[in-house]
């Protein structure tokens, strides 16, 4: 795992530098929901991370509906059956 990398903008990253923010969030007990935003150009998928105060779950749950109204709500890739 260490040793893995992943091409950002032209930039070479480390992999282990893309768990810093779900990190963030879990090690001060944070709720965060995770939300679907889009696919790029390229067709890879982008999205957000929610985070909320202490114990507000039903917070970051609410947003993200808000942002699926009116943003894009879910689309069904087209390799699904």
């Amino acid at each position: 795992m260490g040793k893995r990398a992943i091409e950002i903008n032209g930039r070479t990253v480390p992999w282990n530098n893309l768990l810093f923010w779900s990190l963030l969030a879990g090690a001060v007990h944070l709720p965060a929901t995770a939300v679907p935003l889009g696919v790029t150009k390229t067709g890879l998928p982008f999205g957000m991370q929610i985070l909320g105060p202490l114990h507000g779950d039903r917070m970051t749950i609410a947003v993200a509906g808000l942002l699926e109204k009116s943003w894009r709500g879910f689309i069904k890739p087209p390799s699904w059956d």
